[in-house]
């Protein structure tokens, strides 16, 4: 079993976790928000001690590739191809918006349909549709949310709305029959399961090319 660190800075506060040896062993996050480049590698180290691991013992680092904040995701990337530069380990990249969706099906399993939505500005979101299974049905996009957005999948079944952009829509789609997640933010641990299966696929990323 491998020893998987996971980095997710997508939104204004960031978190990593560690798989160990196939187990969610430790995470630690950091609250306070746009802190990443001051304090993300801080949060590395803590959670390696947590964990008792050194990072030779590191077998791959796995990165949430965004959408969302630029300089916070420049942040997560940069740390992540440094340690696996350094350690040469491969590095893994994982899907924020199915993340996000991951923690929405923890608090809502019986839904049909999950749309986690990142705030951009003003009523517009970086959205995705993701079924039952997280599958994709909607790619990632940007989106100005309107009165009618979604109603595709409104009419088909349940629908679960997260995310910080979800928020805004409150007023927008009332009276709607949507279900709106308390998940706000992206996490390290969602991605547990999808770190796992990358790696052992060797789904790996390209160092040098990936942004």
């Amino acid at each position: 079993m491998a020893n998987l660190l996971i980095i997710e800075s997508a939104t204004d506060i960031c978190s990593v976790a560690m798989v160990k040896e196939g187990k969610l062993a430790g995470v630690r996050e950091l609250l306070e928000p746009f802190k990443h480049s001051e304090r993300l590698t801080l949060l590395i180290d803590e959670l390696m001690k947590d964990c008792d691991l050194g990072y030779q013992d590191l077998a791959g680092v796995g990165v949430s590739e965004g959408p969302g904040s630029y300089t916070s995701l420049r942040v997560g990337t940069s740390v992540a191809k440094g340690l696996c530069f350094g350690l040469q380990i491969p590095m893994i990249a994982l899907e924020t918006l199915k993340g996000l969706a991951m923690g929405m099906q923890l608090e809502n399993p019986e839904a049909n349909y999950y749309i986690p939505m990142i705030d951009a500005r003003r009523m517009e979101v970086y959205c995705g549709v993701f079924d039952s299974s997280l599958n994709v049905l909607s790619p990632v996009e940007a989106k100005v949310l309107e009165e009618d957005s979604f109603k595709e999948w409104e009419e088909k079944g349940q629908v679960v709305l997260g995310g910080n952009g979800a928020e805004k829509t409150r007023e927008l789609f009332s009276g709607r029959n949507f279900i709106f997640s308390p998940v706000e933010r992206c996490q390290a641990i969602f991605f547990e399961k999808e770190i796992q299966e990358k790696f052992s696929k060797n789904e790996f990323a390209d160092l040098t090319y990936f942004e």
